[in-house]
């Protein structure tokens, strides 16, 4: 499986940490239709959601370099259990986008306010990063369900 090492480890042994450790949505409470981040939502709690779609990623970014990116913005392995970057094949580019899961609603609001529009890409492309809730897939578990059967992960 293409993701961090220690979801690889949590596969494993099945664990997580996850505060939506059944996969499930967020809360009934929250608008789902709406993939936009509602930072005051998130605080109140009416918004437990947790898992990104980082989207604009340079395609000449391996799962290494764009770890090593969000980890020098303060965002490193202890603050996410499931990230995934695909990758095509033949051309060895990744397709641009990342599905990332954070290990808290507030731990999602923090990498979203410092992701959405970041453009210091470590190799010089034009692309803004863009971010939304990863739809329909929320939670640790979730992510694991939908790519554990993949032949290409």
């Amino acid at each position: 499986m293409k993701c961090h090492r220690r979801v690889q480890k949590r596969c494993s042994y099945g664990k997580s940490t996850d505060s939506l450790g059944s996969g499930s949505s967020a809360t009934p409470e929250a608008d789902n239709n709406n993939l936009s981040l509602n930072s005051e939502n998130v605080r109140t709690g009416r918004d437990r959601r947790t898992s990104l779609m980082v989207r604009n990623i340079p395609n000449k970014y391996t799962q290494r370099m764009l770890l090593d990116e969000f980890a020098a913005m303060g965002h490193g392995p202890t603050k996410m259990d499931f990230f995934y970057l695909p990758i095509d094949f033949k051309t060895k580019a990744c397709l641009g986008y990342a599905f990332v899961n954070l290990i808290s609603a507030s731990t999602a609001t923090a990498f979203w306010q410092t992701f959405d529009g970041y453009s210091k890409w470590t190799i010089p492309s034009k692309k803004l990063c863009n971010l939304t809730w990863s739809d329909p897939h929320q939670g640790f578990w979730a992510h694991v369900e939908r790519y554990r059967t993949r032949v290409d992960v």
